[in-house]
């Protein structure tokens, strides 16, 4: 969580900031994990869920424990056993390291050209192929420029492109969105109003 705030910051300062080659050097080494090593990461994350279910089912009663049971522990398990919310929660966080140099390439580009580019094709040489990949679903980022910018997105694990909605069933995990934070600042104003 705590590295999600800060890789929201740099994503923020990469769009809207006056981010020079200077900044991108800096930002490129930032020690961010960009390789999908979904299995070793499993085995790291199964103890700890492990001693959580035993914690758990150690403090409830007997009618809790049963509501543990089949919502989230041995049957909830059944219906999960690859432990897809794990797993989302990893490549949500793995997009969002892979946009971070998707967004230092698209900044590299702009303060070249003087603008965003009208494709990710435009930044292929800038960045790596392993980067360009969504984990999700070994697909494409979605790349669309907007009256203000661009906006940046895994289609998810569906791989359908739900306009960068993560929300009611859509699956997309934004990068950058500037309608969202336009929206997050209008509702600050009017409140301070």
């Amino acid at each position: 969580a705590i590295e999600a705030v800060a890789l929201n910051q740099t994503v923020v300062f990469l769009v809207e900031g006056n981010a020079d080659e200077t900044h991108l050097r800096k930002i490129e080494t930032l020690p961010l994990h960009t390789e999908d090593d979904w299995t070793a990461v499993l085995e790291e994350v199964l103890p700890a869920e492990e001693l959580h279910e035993q914690k758990m089912k150690e403090n409830l009663g007997l009618l809790e424990r049963l509501k543990y049971e089949f919502g989230y522990g041995l049957f909830a398990g059944m219906k999960d056993p690859g432990h897809d919310r794990i797993r989302e929660i990893y490549h949500r966080k793995l997009s969002t390291s892979r946009g971070l140099h998707i967004l230092v390439a698209l900044r590299r580009y702009r303060n070249k050209h003087g603008q965003w580019p009208g494709q990710l094709d435009d930044i292929k040489p800038l960045a790596s192929t392993e980067v360009l990949v969504d984990p999700f679903n070994n697909g494409s980022f979605v790349y669309k420029l907007t009256e203000e910018n661009f906006t940046l997105y895994s289609k998810g694990k569906n791989n359908i492109d739900e306009n960068g909605k993560y929300e009611k069933g859509a699956d997309d995990w934004p990068i950058w969105s500037p309608k969202t934070r336009k929206t997050k600042e209008k509702k600050v104003d009017a409140k301070q109003q």
